[in-house]
């Protein structure tokens, strides 16, 4: 049964994707976009494009993530499980919330008549910290579980630079801001993609990781 509602959540991601979706062809698309307007000579844009082209390959493949129609990155999946009512699924996320993601209810807004939770989370991203809202809607039979303001922060420690003493500071850098990647420098390119790489892992397995717990609960607590 997990194995199932594994599925049903990768279908349920991928048919996301193919209809709104940052890929590698819609930074093409801008690239062009770009060149029609006049922001770059022909011979600069077929170096610019080889360059791409070679950074790509090296890489692999272009970490597609969700974008919705207002162009914001936006993560959405559905969780069947007909087996436990609503009430159950609603109190149950938040057990599971609190147990493994140490976020207590208190430290959430829930509201059980709405079927709503909405917490805020993050997870190791490289040599960043990714943040993000989490919203569960809890129906009867299903969970509508998306995140949404996704964020990239880093803490920099202070430190000597030269002569000139630098506070510590955390820098924030939303998702969002990060496309087109071809806009920012090219040694940049790489990383960028490896946090979406990252991103795009550590948000379903969320989802997996809730999926389960519902689904095992009755077992795991069955003594």
């Amino acid at each position: 049964m997990l194995l199932k509602s594994r599925l049903i959540l990768l279908l349920i991601l991928l048919s996301t994707i193919s209809s709104w979706a940052q890929t590698d062809s819609l930074e093409f698309k801008l690239m062009e976009q770009s060149l029609n307007k006049g922001d770059n000579e022909l011979e600069n844009y077929q170096a610019f494009t080889l360059k791409w082209l070679k950074h790509l390959k090296k890489y692999g493949e272009y970490p597609n993530l969700p974008v919705g129609e207002d162009g914001q990155v936006h993560f959405s999946f559905f969780i069947e499980n007909n087996a436990i009512s609503k009430s159950d699924l609603f109190h149950h996320s938040l057990e599971w919330l609190a147990v493994n993601q140490t976020i207590l209810p208190s430290q959430t807004y829930n509201n059980e008549d709405d079927g709503k939770i909405v917490f805020y989370s993050s997870f190791p991203a490289q040599s960043f910290s990714c943040t993000y809202t989490g919203i569960l809607t809890i129906k009867e039979g299903k969970i509508l579980c998306e995140f949404v303001n996704i964020n990239y922060q880093q803490f920099i420690p202070s430190h000597y630079s030269s002569d000139s003493w630098v506070p510590d500071r955390t820098i924030n850098i939303p998702l969002d801001t990060l496309y087109p990647v071809y806009k920012h420098p090219t040694e940049e390119w790489e990383p960028t993609w490896e946090l979406f790489k990252v991103t795009n892992k550590a948000i379903p397995d969320l989802v997996y990781s809730l999926s389960g717990y519902l689904q095992n609960y009755k077992q795991n607590n069955d003594f």
